[in-house]
C-alpha cells in the first residue's frame, strides 16, 4: 500500500507541530515546509519549526513568499487608509498558504496539502466540504473561506477534531520543545496595539488626521488619524462624552469620524463583493444561511441575495452591531462553511440618529469648537 506524501504548513508552533505527529500516526509521509517574509515577527520560528521537524524525523524546508508577502501587506495598508478594516488572514491563506504553498506542494509531487488550522473537512453528496472545528473557542473556518473549492479534496486539517487541550496534551506526550510556547494572538506582522504606527511607517507622507463628527456632521472634536478606529470601538477617542460613544462610519473622503450611541450602530443590511462560495454550484436565488460578520462572532441568521460581478446583498434577521467594511461577512449552514465575501458597505442609523445627550441637544459639552475649524 502506497503511502501519502503530505506537504505540512510549519509554522514552528504546537499546532502546526502536533498536526505533523497526527499525520504521521495516519501512516502518512509528511514534509515539512516553513514559509519565510521580511515581516516575521518570531525570529526563533524557522528554528523552532526545525527542531519540531527534526525531532519528528520529517523533511523539512524553507521557502521564501517575501513577493506575494508584500501585496498582503500592501493591501492591508490601502484598506486601512481607504477607510477600512481588512482581516489580512483572509487573503494570506487564500493567495499564499492555500495559493503559493499549495502549489509547491503541487509540483513536488505530494498527494495533499495541510495545515494546523481549526476546522474540518469532510464529504457531502461525495463533494469535499469544511466545517467548523469542534473546538468553538479555535474555530478557524471564517478565514479560510477564500479557499479555492477545486483544491479541497486535496487538503487535511488534523486538528478540526481536536480541542486545543488535546492538542497540548499530545504535545506533552511528545515531548514536543514547543510545547510551552506562547500562543500568538496577533496578526503575524503587526505588533497588537501597533498597527497605526506601522502604517505609518509604510505611508509617513500621508495625513489622515480629521474630526470627530455627530451623524448630521456636527464637529465633537479631532483626531489624530482615521486609521487607528474601526466601526463599533468604543474606547481610544481621547474626548469625553455625557454618554457612551462608539465609532460609526470611517469618512476617508475627508478624514471624519462619525461616532454616535450604540443604537446608530444597528444594522439590518448590508453589501458585499468579492464572494466566494465553497458549494459544488454558487447558489442564483436568494440563500438562506448564517452569517459571521468578524472572526469572534457567532453566526446568526440571514438571508444572501446573490447579485452580478462576484457582490451579495445580506439581510440579517435582527440587528448587528459593529458591521465594518474590510471585514468578512462569511456564510454558514449549520457546521458547514458554504463561503463569505468582504463587506463593502453597512447600512444602519449612522446617517440619520443625532448624538444627544438627556436634554436632547447634541452633547459637546467637553469639545472646545473653536479647535474644529479646518
Amino acid at each position: 500500500m502506497n503511502r501519502q506524501t503530505i506537504l505540512l504548513a510549519m509554522s514552528g508552533g504546537v499546532d502546526s507541530g502536533v498536526a505533523a505527529v497526527l499525520l504521521k500516526e495516519q501512516g502518512c509521509r509528511v514534509r515539512g515546509l516553513f514559509m519565510k517574509h521580511p515581516y516575521q515577527r518570531d525570529e526563533e520560528a524557522v528554528f523552532d519549526a526545525a527542531r519540531v521537524a527534526e525531532q519528528l524525523g520529517i523533511a523539512f524546508e524553507v521557502l521564501d513568499v517575501s513577493e506575494p508577502f508584500e501585496q498582503i501587506v500592501e493591501h492591508f495598508t490601502d484598506e486601512y487608509f481607504n477607510g477600512r478594516t481588512p482581516n489580512p488572514c483572509v487573503y494570506c491563506n487564500r493567495r499564499i498558504k492555500f495559493g503559493v504553498l499549495f502549489e509547491y506542494a503541487r509540483k513536488l509531487g505530494a498527494d495533499g496539502f495541510a495545515t494546523g488550522h481549526y476546522v474540518r473537512r469532510s464529504e457531502v453528496d461525495g463533494f469535499p466540504a469544511l466545517f467548523r472545528g469542534i473546538d468553538p473557542t479555535k474555530d478557524q473556518s471564517y478565514v479560510l473561506y477564500g479557499v479555492d473549492r477545486s483544491i479541497l479534496g486535496r487538503l487535511h486539517f488534523p486538528l478540526g477534531n481536536r480541542t486545543k487541550t488535546e492538542v497540548r496534551e499530545i504535545a506533552k506526550r511528545i515531548g514536543l520543545h514547543v510545547l510551552d510556547k506562547k500562543e500568538s494572538q496577533d496578526i503575524c506582522f503587526v505588533e497588537r496595539g501597533k498597527h497605526s504606527e506601522f502604517l505609518h511607517q509604510r505611508r509617513p507622507d500621508v495625513d489622515t488626521s480629521g474630526k470627530f463628527v455627530s451623524p448630521d456632521g456636527t464637529c465633537l472634536g479631532l483626531h489624530g488619524g482615521f486609521e487607528r478606529f474601526t466601526v463599533g470601538q468604543r474606547k481610544g477617542m481621547g474626548v469625553g462624552f455625557g454618554e457612551r460613544i462608539f465609532v460609526l462610519r470611517l469618512e476617508a473622503e475627508t478624514c471624519n469620524v462619525v461616532i454616535g450611541p450604540y443604537s446608530s450602530l444597528a444594522c439590518k443590511r448590508l453589501s458585499a463583493d468579492n464572494v466566494r462560495w465553497l458549494l459544488p454550484e454558487a447558489p442564483d436565488g436568494p440563500f438562506r444561511c448564517e452569517v459571521k460578520i468578524r472572526y469572534r462572532t457567532e453566526p446568526v441568521s440571514a438571508t444572501v441575495f446573490p447579485r452580478d460581478n462576484g457582490a451579495v446583498e445580506l439581510e440579517f434577521d435582527e440587528f448587528r452591531y459593529g458591521v465594518a467594511p474590510g471585514q468578512s461577512a462569511v456564510f454558514y449552514l449549520g457546521e458547514r462553511l458554504c463561503g463569505g465575501a468582504t463587506i463593502t458597505v453597512a447600512e444602519n442609523d449612522a446617517t440619520g440618529t443625532h448624538l444627544q445627550n438627556r436634554s436632547g441637544k447634541a452633547d459637546m459639552q467637553t469639545v472646545d469648537t473653536d479647535s474644529c475649524a479646518r
